[in-house]
């Protein structure tokens, strides 16, 4: 086989990188066991949800929350595909389909949009067999009974269409909850209680609701936002846990579910409180891009640099890749230059630090020299915002996890000192 040139060889590497792992059709190409490792087996999250489900008798709610670069739906999408080997029904649904996920929500169109997100996919997986389920009828049934008009021809379009744009839907669903909120679970929990019969699985189905975690809103209606989720599961509680079905919902960080526990997805540690590398994560990152560097060499690209690339990730696959993507980029020969790699690592932290404000920049100081997050009220969020951009990054430690500072926005730091 006739060896790449450096051209191709960086154009190949940026492709790999520029896929999107958790939503290409190719992602088991790139896909990395990292949890296969020991050392970093205990915090593998997938095993402990899918434990939660097969100790379960018959129904389930399970919590997990994590930000938004920290690997989750990757890890979600694997507990799909392992439940599906193992015989289970799994119906995935991203719940920012139906919302803007800026605004606050309201607890009866969030249970509106469990209902059509769960048909939808089910009618999907069921088209197939031509004389399957019809569970856009069963939804338009459920619409009839909670006294809330649509068309004969409901389906999913219509339904985040009018969740997302009309006021008036949003009323007269709000107001069928109102009414009265027993009916209405007891209608909602017929809907998922039939659906589930009707796809007669042996073993189970599984309903994976994501993105709830996006739900938080800018400076000025975080509290709003934040109250709203909250609201969801403390006082309605009792309306998501849904009959024959093993759910999973993904939650922002700052609820404190009244279902149970909350499991956190945490970064891939890279380094210990001490700044000392941590050999498993490091190990775990470098397979991540060996399995997109062409042949397999990522020293090609990158030289000398592979561990500095590795750490100032952050232990973010997202922030890996986008680096890494930066420097096949900006290297005009291979491997990459220091000069080279200096300028795409200010590339990536000034996006990082684009409207970082300076109460912002305080918090990151504060939780760099203290590995700790513990904002004011008013200070949330600033902090929700920095954990979703991937400032401030989560790591395990044992029993108890610690905060540390992206290492790209550590130079900024010095700066504000």
């Amino acid at each position: 086989m006739t060896e790449l040139s450096d051209r191709d060889y960086r154009r190949d590497f940026y492709r790999a990188v520029e896929q999107r792992q958790a939503t290409d059709e190719r992602q088991g190409q790139f896909y990395v066991p990292i949890y296969d490792n020991p050392a970093l087996k205990p915090y593998d999250i997938v095993s402990t949800l899918k434990d939660g489900i097969e100790f379960s008798v018959g129904e389930s709610v399970q919590i997990l929350s994590g930000f938004r670069g920290s690997g989750k739906t990757s890890e979600l999408m694997r507990l799909r595909d392992e439940l599906k080997r193992d015989g289970y029904a799994v119906v995935f649904l991203d719940i920012e389909d139906y919302f803007n996920t800026e605004l606050p929500v309201e607890g009866a169109a969030f249970e509106l949009a469990l209902a059509a997100g769960f048909a939808e996919a089910a009618q999907a997986q069921q088209a197939l067999k031509p004389d399957g389920p019809d569970f856009f009828g069963r939804l338009r049934n459920f619409f009839s009974r909670i006294d809330v008009e649509v068309g004969a021809a409901v389906g999913p379009l219509d339904i985040k269409a009018s969740l997302r744009d009309d006021e008036s839907f949003r009323a007269k669903v709000a107001a069928a909850l109102r009414n009265s909120r027993r009916k209405f679970r007891e209608e909602l929990h017929t809907f998922f209680e039939d659906s589930a019969a009707a796809i007669n699985n042996p073993l189970g189905v599984v309903f994976i609701v994501d993105s709830i975690d996006h739900f938080r809103g800018r400076a000025e209606r975080f509290h709003e936002v934040r109250e709203s989720v909250e609201m969801l599961f403390s006082e309605g509680a009792e309306d998501l846990k849904l009959p024959r079905l093993n759910v999973i919902y993904t939650v922002p960080v700052y609820v404190q579910p009244a279902l149970g526990l909350r499991r956190d997805i945490l970064n891939i540690k890279v380094a210990d409180k001490d700044g000392s590398p941590f050999e498993p994560g490091m190990g775990a990152l470098r397979a991540v891009l060996a399995k997109r560097a062409p042949d397999g060499d990522v020293h090609r690209l990158l030289g000398p640099y592979v561990d500095r690339v590795l750490n100032h990730s952050g232990g973010l696959i997202r922030d890996l890749l986008r680096l890494t993507s930066e420097i096949a980029l900006v290297a005009t020969a291979i491997p990459v230059s220091e000069t080279e790699l200096l300028r795409a690592e200010s590339t990536v932290r000034a996006n990082m630090q684009l409207s970082l404000s300076q109460e912002q920049v305080e918090i990151l100081q504060r939780v760099r020299d203290s590995n700790e997050l513990i904002p004011t009220r008013d200070g949330w969020s600033d902090a929700i915002d920095l954990m979703a951009r991937g400032a401030v990054l989560r790591y395990p430690n044992g029993e108890q996890p610690w905060f540390g500072v992206h290492p790209l926005l550590m130079p900024l730091l010095d700066d504000e000192s």
